[in-house]
């Protein structure tokens, strides 16, 4: 096992877990240290998704239903921490006929 551990640049498993881990939870371990699932979802996703200021700039207009060039628009468009205080509330209803996440 050592030597796929350094196959695959995987810190040496200590003495405790060589000896009492098998099977599944081996496999667990070798692939937690090889591919640390959070780190590698954080590090994804900080370089796919746009910066919050950045989309706000394209996402103030599906959010905001006033003109688009007015304070508030404005505001929020550049993110300014002296704008106005805008509060936005979305209500989210389940129907039963609904075939959307729930196929009961």
């Amino acid at each position: 096992i050592q030597r796929c551990l350094a196959q695959l640049s995987v810190a040496e498993l200590t003495a405790d877990e060589q000896t009492q881990l098998r099977g599944r939870r081996l496999m667990e371990l070798v692939m937690r240290k090889w591919l640390p699932l959070g780190e590698t979802l954080v590090n994804s996703l900080v370089s796919i998704l746009p910066s919050p200021q950045e989309a706000q700039r394209y996402t103030t207009a599906s959010l905001y239903t006033g003109a688009c060039d007015d304070v508030n628009a404005v505001a929020m468009k550049l993110c300014n921490p002296e704008g106005p205080l805008l509060v936005y509330i979305d209500c989210v209803i389940h129907h039963s006929s609904s075939t959307s996440n729930n196929n009961n």
